[in-house]
């Protein structure tokens, strides 16, 4: 990446109950344990970094940026369009022309690939894993967000739009997850897609986490958390799934 900054993890801020149950409801959908205490709680072994933070404003899901030197990763995403919002701690949270809130923290030594967790159910085994993050923009055209996630992002490849402009893919950037823009017609914000092989054996378990079903959209999924997020259930979208190697994938949400 430019500069320095890179993908480092997303962050689940939680307003609605406290941080141990949204941990464990969290560490429960994928597949982990929470660390740590106070209001933060680290969610291990995922191929990136997650966290649960109690907060005061609406729940909703960040993305932080890594960079070696903050100040200065900061400077340059002011000169994409970018507003400083606060100082905390060691970290500096920006405001994105797209309205989404982000992070830049400290460079750490952490992979951004995720493996599949399995799970066993009344059908057989399945898979899932965070597959994607889709940003959503309430914008008429997604031409301008797209060119600032993807430059804020150091990825290389243009954008690739749909036919009718709703949905962009940000390309260049390897593993998982993947990054989408999207036009919506609510807040902006960024929701986490679940990318598993049986849609119907991943919607038994979460709802048994006690995940409400919202709609369905094409071949989606849509979910909210007890802790306020949505997200969505999806069908596999990279060739590393051998069942499904070849296949069209669903369009991600």
């Amino acid at each position: 990446m430019t500069q320095g900054g890179r993908f480092r993890g997303i962050i689940i801020d939680c307003e609605t109950g406290g941080i141990d149950a949204a941990a464990a409801y969290w560490s429960a959908v994928l597949g982990t344990r929470a660390s740590g205490r106070g209001s933060y709680r680290k969610l291990g072994r995922l191929g990136m970094n997650v966290e649960v933070q109690k907060v005061d404003h609406p729940s909703r899901v960040h993305i932080d940026l890594a960079a070696e030197d903050v100040e200065a990763e900061a400077a340059r995403l002011v000169g994409l369009g970018a507003t400083i919002v606060a100082r905390i701690s060691t970290w500096i949270v920006l405001e994105a022309p797209t309205g989404h809130r982000f992070c830049v923290v400290r460079e750490r030594d952490e992979a951004v690939n995720a493996t599949p967790k399995e799970w066993p159910g009344a059908s057989g085994t399945h898979r899932s894993r965070i597959g994607a993050l889709c940003i959503d923009c309430r914008v008429d055209d997604l031409t301008e967000g797209a060119a600032f996630w993807t430059a804020a992002l150091g990825l290389k490849d243009a954008p690739e739009f749909d036919g009718d402009g709703k949905y962009a893919s940000l390309g260049g950037h390897r593993g998982y997850p993947k990054f989408l823009l999207q036009k919506v017609d609510h807040d902006p914000r960024v929701h986490i897609d679940l990318e598993t092989d049986n849609k119907d054996a991943e919607f038994a378990r979460l709802v048994a986490l006690g995940t409400e079903e919202v709609e369905r959209i094409k071949g989606w999924i849509v979910m909210q958390a007890p802790t306020g997020h949505r997200f969505c259930i999806v069908g596999p979208q990279g060739d590393d799934w051998p069942e499904r190697a070849g296949e069209e994938a669903d369009v991600l949400s």
